[in-house]
């Protein structure tokens, strides 16, 4: 169902509604449910808004350098030209204007007037670009030409066409970050629980070496292995840092190959070259990265993206996003399309993966996760329900205190949860929390039932079987993913 049309140097591509929120490459990312703020995604799935140039648009700079330079071809195996066709020429300087040239033609206001006349539809979408080719170029007739056929291109297939409303392009959230000096931070602890760069407490399990986070050159790795008294449950067990002086690992609780840039700022606290810092403890670490490190870093420690409202936190290696159910007894996700989709794709199987730092001996890869993941959270309490009052006192307050006290309920023991937690509240309270976005506190009582019972509805017996397999009940909530309210009252009141 795709079209192109085009001539010797203007071509348009239309593609099915089917491609919606699958395309990338120069002409963008196409996301209406981020509202269109990861049009510039590059070819290694980052994404950033660049500020406009003169020309209605970014030119040079960040979006040359970042985005436009990742789409171009380079890999012979994956080139659809030859050499002699498409010569490759050399990559983008470092440093580029942000700017086009400013026109130094001599009968500039001559050329501008008969552009402004002969530029096609004045307010048609390739106007506005072909004064200003004219302009820079102090030629007439081949802009003028171009922009005819390119236009005339568009017509013939803009039928049905969706085109948003222009989104505004302003100083991005990153940006902001940057210039006010702030920074980001995450945390993993416990069976393990990890509070992401972006405040999301989310709960990711399995066995084997997961990417906790990468960005720039800089990586860290966790190792899971499963609780012995609860193997469904695991814990962290070792971390690994790889940045380029070389390989640190935390095993059995020791710090082992700290290399001599980087700077003991006390016995757990580790400050890097390029700003980064790290307190590591056995079961717990904590990671703060500068700003720059906006819209450029993932693993389960997420994406941080203020300029996309922070919604494709739990993104996939594939680059897929996880939307799904944002809460149960444990404050975050567990289990389910969680694990499968996003937990698993960060998990370097096997050990010799060439990104791998940890041997086979230092962390067991184990199996993969089974297929259905368990969506299901134990309740905490329900077998000890005298450590609850006991659990609320020593547990500490803040972004750690939910989990540990589920910590708690689940294992039906006091330590080593509430001692792991109230070092991973004090390393959290040491790095500080420039630039995380507070999480609102779930109430500590909150124990309610989650479960996958059907949902029962008399009064619509029509769309019953379409309710009991897309529809939970959680905390008194119906929640049914992928399903639109109106269509399904439109479908109960036609008895469809």
């Amino acid at each position: 169902g795709a079209e192109v049309v085009g001539t010797r140097r203007s071509l348009s591509v239309k593609f099915p509604g089917a491609c919606c929120g699958r395309t990338s490459g120069l002409c963008g990312a196409f996301s209406p449910h981020l509202e269109f703020a990861d049009v510039f995604t590059d070819a290694g799935g980052r994404y950033a808004d660049f500020r406009d140039s003169r020309w209605r648009g970014p030119y040079g700079g960040g979006y040359q350098r970042f985005f436009v330079e990742s789409w171009r071809g380079t890999d012979p195996a994956r080139r659809l030209f030859t050499e002699a066709e498409c010569p490759t020429g050399p990559a983008a300087p470092e440093v580029l204007p942000e700017e086009p040239p400013v026109s130094e033609c001599p009968n500039a206001d001559e050329l501008q007037a008969k552009a402004e006349v002969l530029c096609g539809n004045p307010g048609g979408r390739f106007h506005a670009d072909c004064v200003e080719d004219v302009l820079t170029t102090c030629s007439l007739d081949e802009w003028v030409n171009e922009t005819r056929d390119a236009e005339d291109d568009f017509d013939a297939i803009d039928d049905d066409v969706i085109i948003p409303e222009a989104v505004p392009h302003n100083v991005t959230g990153c940006q902001r970050l940057e210039q006010e000096g702030k920074a980001l931070a995450c945390t993993t602890w416990g069976d393990p629980h990890v509070i992401t760069f972006a405040g999301r407490p989310s709960h990711p399990m399995g066995q084997g070496e997961f990417v906790l986070a990468v960005t720039q050159g800089f990586r860290v790795h966790s190792c899971h292995q499963p609780l012995d008294w609860a193997p469904a449950l695991s814990r962290n067990t070792a971390f690994a840092i790889r940045t380029k002086s070389g390989v640190i690992k935390v095993l059995q609780g020791a710090v082992e190959g700290v290399p001599g840039d980087v700077v003991r700022a006390g016995p757990n606290r580790l400050v890097f070259p390029g700003g980064e810092q790290v307190i590591l403890r056995s079961g717990s670490l904590t990671v703060r990265l500068p700003a720059r490190a906006c819209g450029r870093v993932k693993g389960l420690c997420g994406h941080f993206s203020p300029d996309l409202g922070f919604r494709d936190v739990f993104k996939s290696a594939a680059g897929t996003v996880y939307e799904g159910h944002p809460h149960n007894n444990w404050g975050g996700p567990f289990g389910g399309a969680y694990q499968r989709d996003f937990v698993e794709s960060w998990r370097l199987s096997p050990w010799w993966h060439p990104e791998a730092l940890f041997s086979e001996a230092e962390c067991p890869p184990g199996p993969a996760s089974p297929t259905p993941v368990p969506s299901l959270p134990p309740r905490p309490f329900a077998g000890c329900p005298e450590l609850e009052g006991p659990a609320k006192a020593r547990c500490p307050k803040g972004r750690f205190r939910k989990n540990c006290l589920t910590d708690v309920g689940v294992s039906c023991r006091l330590q080593p949860w509430v001692d792991e937690s109230i070092e991973s509240s004090d390393d959290f309270d040491e790095v500080g929390d420039g630039g995380v976005i507070e999480i609102p506190e779930v109430p500590e009582d909150e124990w309610c039932e989650w479960s996958d019972r059907p949902v029962e509805n008399l009064r619509c017996p029509n769309i019953q079987s379409l309710l009991r397999s897309k529809c939970t009940v959680d905390c008194g909530k119906v929640l049914c993913p992928g399903l639109d309210k109106d269509e399904l009252l439109k479908a109960c009141q036609a008895g469809e």
